[in-house]
């Protein structure tokens, strides 16, 4: 995203046009959660949110897929979105004396 970023602001800066007025620079999302756990239960059940949250996006991939196909939309009219959701464990780093 941040490369897109630069290029776009470069390219703006030598005065060029988006091929797309509507959506010039792209989307950024960033989808932030901060929370706190004490238990495995807790963290599998933050587990299945995100399980069922990734069948609920391709079901809805696969009826966006299925509309763009069926009204012959055309590929210039079609947008790309990536979207991409990096979680883990925050620890510190420890080393053996």
């Amino acid at each position: 995203m941040l490369q897109n970023l630069e290029h776009s602001i470069i390219a703006l800066k030598e005065d060029k046009q988006p091929k797309n007025t509507n959506y010039p620079l792209g989307a950024l999302s960033n989808f932030s959660l901060d929370m706190k756990v004490s238990n495995i239960k807790h963290l599998y059940r933050l587990l299945l949110l995100f399980a069922k949250l990734s069948e609920d996006v391709q079901e809805l991939k696969q009826e966006i897929s299925e509309e763009i196909d069926r009204n012959e939309i055309e590929e210039e009219e079609i947008i790309d979105l990536h979207f991409h959701i990096v979680g883990g464990e925050i620890a510190e780093f420890e080393f053996e004396e």
